[in-house]
């Protein structure tokens, strides 16, 4: 598994399954509270030629390291395939009070039911 990065609204064809395309639509930014729970939403879809799939998943902060860093992974398929796309990293940028979400490090692991 290779991984690339991705930018909100970019698409990738699968490679084991060229018929399938993996769109990244983007994320929620995060408002920072007292809790130091940093979290974001990353909104990924699948497109087949007569179907689409959106899958919304929370993708968190360990708060046990040092750095702040988002990873994860995202579980989703269409009908007999079936997609596991880690998130490595997300780019963001951090104010004060949010983390503005850029771009995100992926890979992509395809099997069958």
């Amino acid at each position: 598994m290779e991984s690339f990065v991705m930018e909100p609204g970019q698409c990738v064809i699968i490679s084991e399954n060229p018929d399938m395309k993996l769109v990244l639509i983007g994320f929620e930014n995060h408002i920072k509270s007292n809790d130091m729970t940093y979290k974001t939403t990353v909104t990924v879809r699948l497109e087949e030629l007569n179907f689409t799939w959106e899958t919304l998943h929370e993708i968190k902060d360990d708060p046990d390291t040092e750095i702040i860093k988002f990873t994860g992974e995202i579980l989703t398929g269409i009908n007999e395939d079936s997609y596991a796309i880690f998130v490595d990293d997300i780019e963001f940028t951090e104010t004060e009070t949010e983390f503005i979400f850029h771009k995100a490090t992926i890979r992509v692991k395809y099997s069958t039911n």
